[in-house]
């Protein structure tokens, strides 16, 4: 599908007629949580309070880490990309690493809207493209670190 096409697509399958279609819901949740995530403010929840401690200790004991921010439909996040609570939630996330132990790798742009079923969950020809992604990256990763 076009561009054109698959957004108009997105929008009748996952977010239209949301008053015969009850099951569609959670999408609507997950839609309204993403918005309004551009009127907040970025504070860690208990997940990346954690991702901290483990980082840390990781860290300590010399062992390498990479964290990997995924990639999200495009029509999803632009929903709030440029909002302050996500551009914090990215520093959040960079704040974690260190030179030789600890990599952040920001994949958000890696795939194209066609690529996604919903809003993050990958088709399968977008799975096959994030796979060789991540078995790169893994392998530039362990070349860094030995």
């Amino acid at each position: 599908m076009s561009d054109s096409e698959y957004e108009e697509y997105f929008q009748y399958r996952l977010l239209s007629d949301f008053e015969h279609r009850p099951g569609i819901r959670y999408i609507h949740a997950l839609k309204d949580a993403k918005e309004r995530l551009t009127r907040e403010n970025f504070r860690p929840g208990i997940h990346l309070q954690y991702l901290k401690k483990f980082t840390e200790a990781m860290r300590q004991k010399k062992i390498p880490v990479v964290i990997i921010n995924n990639p999200e439909n495009p029509l999803a996040l632009r929903w709030y990309e440029n909002s302050k609570w996500y551009q914090s939630h990215l520093l959040y996330l960079q704040s974690l690493v260190s030179e030789d132990e600890i990599y952040f790798l920001d994949f958000r742009h890696k795939l194209r809207m066609q690529d996604f079923s919903d809003f993050h969950h990958f088709t399968y020809p977008g799975m096959v493209k994030m796979n060789s992604m991540y078995g790169d990256a893994i392998a530039e990763f362990s070349r860094k670190t030995n």
